[in-house]
């Protein structure tokens, strides 16, 4: 499985989410809360792709007043 790291992911995201806002008058509003330790840390490249997706599909297009994707990382102690 290819990965890429969790900061390339999060630029994805925000590139999704600008196309979106052009599709949908800028009713999605993105707020990512990554901590810094963690962007050089690898995920699966589709991972997170599908899941803002489906919030934007099913979720934040169905609102009239559109909504809010927060995307949080943070590391623990376990990992």
């Amino acid at each position: 499985m290819e990965t890429i790291s969790v900061h390339d992911a999060i630029r994805h995201i925000e590139v999704y989410i600008k196309l979106q806002n052009y599709r949908f008058n800028d009713s999605i509003r993105l707020t990512l809360n990554i901590s810094p330790e963690i962007e050089h840390y690898p995920m699966l490249k589709l991972l997170l792709q599908p899941i803002v997706e489906n919030a934007v599909r099913h979720g934040v297009t169905m609102n009239e007043n559109g909504g809010d994707i927060i995307i949080r990382s943070v590391k623990t102690e376990n990992g």
